[in-house]
């Protein structure tokens, strides 16, 4: 979910260059809702700064849905500073955090971390390794 035309088009161009991914993309919150609940993606990229509800209350509400809990969910924000990881890692909803601008080798190291996982072991997408 990100509404950030320019950040969304570098992404589109990231997942075509792969033919093991397809990409969903929303604007805003309630439709990325709508999307994770018709589709069930095995990633959810998300911006924490959304228009409407946050980043961080559209992930709590995906938490919350029986269809949607498993999907780990990696947050997105221009924000590089410690006190916004921390808080975004200490409410229980992410699996990672990336920074803006993108770092296309971190990102790719998350898709394929997410290839190489089972359907049963949700892999470590911090992008850290």
């Amino acid at each position: 979910m990100e509404d950030n035309p320019a950040n969304a088009a570098l992404m589109e161009e990231i997942v075509a260059e792969r033919d093991d991914l397809r990409l969903l993309r929303a604007t805003d919150g309630e439709r990325g809702l709508e999307l994770a609940l018709l589709h069930q993606p095995d990633l959810i990229l998300m911006d924490l700064n959304l228009p409407g509800i946050s980043g961080q209350q559209v992930a709590a509400r995906l938490k919350k849905w029986s269809e949607t809990a498993a999907i780990p969910i990696l947050a997105l924000s221009a924000d590089a500073t410690l006190p916004a990881r921390q808080q975004a890692e200490e409410s229980g909803l992410f699996q990672g955090y990336l920074t803006k601008p993108i770092d296309l080798a971190q990102v790719h190291a998350v898709f394929d971390g997410l290839q190489l996982a089972s359907d049963d072991v949700r892999p470590d997408l911090s992008g850290q390794s």
